[in-house]
C-alpha cells in the first residue's frame, strides 16, 4: 500500500481550467501571429499583457482551440554548431541583399539590410527594384545617420560590396568613415547566418502574408514590419527578448523574460 502524502498534483484529465484572462490573451496572440510557437507566445503575453503563462497553459488553450502546436524536441547528445557573437553593439554589423517577388504584379524587389550581430537590431535597410550598389549605400547611410559607425563590417563578396581589382563605393565609404571590411568566404553563406535567418523570419511573417505591389509599397509595409520587429518582437535567440532591449543596453530591466 502506498504511504500516504506521496501522492502529487491533481489526477489526471483533472487539470485545472486555465483563467478565462490568460486564454484571451493567448489565443490573440496566436490570432494576430499564428507562426508563433509556444515560447514565443508566453514571452509576447508577458510583453503585451503583462501576464505570465506557463508552456502546459498555453497547450492547453491552443489543444483547446483545436490550434495545433509544434511536439518539443527532447535534447539530443549532438552539440549544435558554434555560433559566433560579438560581445557588445556596434562592434560589428552584418549586411546581406536579398530578393522576393511581387505576387500580383511578378516585379522584383529587392531587400538590403544592416544588422548588427549582437543584437540582431537592423539599423538600417533599403529596397529597391535592381541589385545596385546605390541601394547597399543607401541602407549603409540611413544606419550611420541614426546610430553612428561600427567598428567592423561582415559582408559577401558580392559586386555591390566588393571588387578585387579595385574598391568599390562602398568599400571607399568604409574607409573614410574608418571602418574595417570583413569579407566572407565564397559559397560559405553561413558566415552571414544572422542575415540568412532574417531572410526566414521575413519570408514567413512578412512576405507571406501581405500582397505587395510595388518598390514604394513594400518600402511603406516594411518600415512598419522593421519597427515591430526591432522593438516588440521576442527573439529566441536573445532569451525572448527584443532586439532593440539588447542594442540599447535595456535588456536587464526587460521583466517578461521567461524560462526556456
Amino acid at each position: 500500500v502506498a504511504a500516504f502524502g506521496r501522492g502529487r498534483g491533481r489526477p489526471k484529465g483533472t487539470a485545472k481550467a486555465v483563467a478565462e484572462p490568460l486564454r484571451r490573451a493567448v489565443l490573440k496572440v496566436k490570432t494576430a501571429s499564428p507562426f508563433f510557437g509556444v515560447r514565443r507566445i508566453r514571452a509576447m503575453c508577458a510583453r503585451a499583457f503583462g501576464l505570465g503563462v506557463t508552456r502546459r497553459a498555453v497547450e492547453r488553450t491552443l489543444d483547446e482551440a483545436g490550434i495545433a502546436t509544434a511536439k518539443r524536441r527532447k535534447k539530443g547528445r549532438i552539440s549544435e554548431p558554434k555560433r559566433f557573437e560579438r560581445s557588445r553593439p556596434m562592434e560589428l554589423w552584418q549586411s546581406d541583399i536579398t530578393q522576393f517577388v511581387c505576387p500580383r504584379t511578378e516585379k522584383r524587389v529587392f531587400l538590403c539590410v544592416f544588422l548588427d550581430d549582437r543584437s540582431r537590431y537592423v539599423v538600417g535597410w533599403e529596397v529597391s527594384s535592381n541589385q545596385t550598389a546605390e541601394m547597399v549605400l543607401a541602407a549603409y547611410e540611413s544606419a550611420v545617420q541614426r546610430y553612428g559607425c561600427p567598428k567592423e563590417i561582415l559582408t559577401d563578396q558580392g559586386r555591390q560590396y566588393a571588387n578585387w581589382r579595385g574598391k568599390t563605393e562602398f568599400q571607399e565609404r568604409l574607409e573614410r568613415d574608418h571602418v574595417k571590411h570583413i569579407l566572407s568566404r565564397s559559397h560559405h553563406p553561413e558566415t552571414l547566418g544572422k542575415c540568412e535567418r532574417l531572410w526566414s523570419t521575413v519570408n514567413e511573417e512578412f512576405w507571406s502574408r501581405v500582397e505587395v505591389v510595388s518598390v514604394e509599397d513594400a518600402r511603406e509595409r516594411l518600415t512598419n514590419w522593421f519597427g515591430a520587429y526591432n522593438f516588440h518582437r521576442p527573439h529566441q535567440a536573445l532569451d525572448n527578448v527584443a532586439p532593440a532591449e539588447r542594442f540599447f543596453g535595456e535588456e536587464e530591466y526587460a521583466s517578461w523574460h521567461q524560462d526556456p
